[in-house]
């Protein structure tokens, strides 16, 4: 794993109008409906949206409906990239709660918590392993002057925090890469939100719901980590899990209507509204006579408490493999062989070298980071790429392996030190 340190001062800040009140999105324990907000701005820019997600969810819910297995046995990898865009030092997430969100996703997509002991009996024959990993390539830590409080409802969020122009952190290669934006979301009602998939038929031939550059979750520094506080609510990381559900193309479980409207997921229980970031067991809003299933608070797709959360279905697990496989399959592509004539053709000199190390052959290496890794796997130096050289004179000669990583991809070549 790897952290870059890009200080940024920002230029300017999108301001946004869009006449529907904020309350309309607002649950009843005070929570903004962080899918709604996402079809509601993209609504705005791209009319037919809703109509366009609504008919790509049942499409893929029909493909999988009938094909689901409680876990698969093969593991997907997701690489990620996590972006800290902070301001005051309170929002400089430290780069070990950072490692523990990551392995709080790992645990949860692989069903490997230990609190699934808490799902209620009923729910066991129908939780599911999503078999999902994710590997964190870099941490960016990005310090900007602006404050990312943007209308929810221009068609653009908080998609100010991905923009360099206007004090954001620029994605790394969307297609090849899973882009987590953390910073402050200026208030206490919105933990997250995260874009779905957007290349699946259905869409205007020729047309994007949104820019690539902005595909990616975007977390409240509040809301991230392992232990913190948001609008009184303690969280445990989750947050973060039910965003990149979203990512993976999961509606929340109540289908963001009336019992009437679902998940399209065959075996998720329906309900009529989500949960008030309570644990409310006894809670059956869609009571729909014999055989009916409660509402399934432990589901990470509710608004449960974090500490009521412990599952994902196994129609929902089927869903985002689908969803990965087929409709973001350049994040299972080895991210080394990204851009092939930029980062395969770095050439590093001299090699034996004693002091400075030229490394060349970057189309743009500002996000470039070195790592040298003796044989025994120590990292005995980590250093950004500054005017496309590192200083490699204050380690011991010897035999090592140059590590770099960029946006570009990953390149890595046996070092002489002398």
């Amino acid at each position: 794993m790897k952290k870059i340190i890009i200080p940024f001062f920002a230029l300017s800040l999108v301001n946004a109008g869009f006449s529907q009140s904020i309350d309309d999105h607002k649950l009843h324990d005070g929570r903004i409906n962080d899918y709604s907000i996402v079809e509601d701005a993209m609504e705005v820019k791209h009319p037919g949206y809703k109509n366009y997600m609504n008919t790509w969810h049942k499409q893929i819910a029909s493909q999988v409906n009938n094909q689901v297995t409680r876990s698969s046995r093969s593991i997907i990898e997701i690489p990620v990239v996590v972006h800290i865009v902070w301001k005051n030092p309170v929002e400089n997430i430290p780069q070990a709660d950072v490692d523990a969100q990551i392995a709080i996703l790992n645990r949860d997509f692989q069903r490997n918590n230990p609190d699934t002991v808490n799902m209620r009996s009923v729910f066991q024959p129908i939780a599911g392993n999503p078999n999902i990993k994710f590997n964190l390539v870099t941490t960016i830590y990005h310090q900007t002057t602006s404050d990312f409080n943007i209308d929810f409802f221009g068609g653009t969020l908080y998609d100010a925090i991905k923009t360099p122009a206007q004090g954001g952190s620029g994605a790394w290669n969307t297609s090849n890469y899973m882009n987590i934006w953390v910073g402050n979301l200026q208030g206490e009602f919105l933990l997250g939100y995260a874009y779905p998939p957007s290349g699946a038929p259905g869409w205007p031939a020729g047309q994007a719901p949104f820019d690539p550059n902005m595909d990616g979750v975007v977390v409240d520094y509040r809301a991230f980590g392992p232990s913190s506080i948001f609008a009184g609510n303690p969280l445990q990381g989750r947050t973060s899990v039910h965003e990149v559900g979203h990512y993976l193309g999961l509606r929340h479980i109540w289908g963001d209507g009336p019992c009437s409207d679902d998940d399209n997921i065959a075996d998720t229980p329906i309900a009529d509204s989500a949960s008030a970031m309570d644990c409310d067991k006894i809670k059956n809003t869609c009571n729909q006579g014999a055989g009916d299933l409660p509402d399934m608070v432990e589901n990470y797709m509710d608004y449960a408490s974090e500490s009521c959360q412990n599952s994902f279905t196994a129609g929902q697990a089927s869903f985002m493999r689908t969803v990965v496989n087929t409709y973001r399959p350049g994040l299972l592509n080895n991210p080394a062989s990204i851009d092939e004539k930029g980062i395969s053709s770095l050439t590093i000199y001299p090699n034996p070298t004693n002091d400075i190390l030229y490394i060349n052959g970057f189309s743009n290496n500002t996000n470039a980071l070195v790592e040298v890794v003796d044989l025994q796997g120590k990292v005995v130096l980590k250093s950004l790429v500054s005017n496309n050289s590192i200083d490699v004179s204050n380690i011991n000669d010897g035999i090592y392996i140059l590590k770099v990583v960029s946006s570009e991809g990953q390149f890595s070549e046996r070092l002489f030190k002398q």
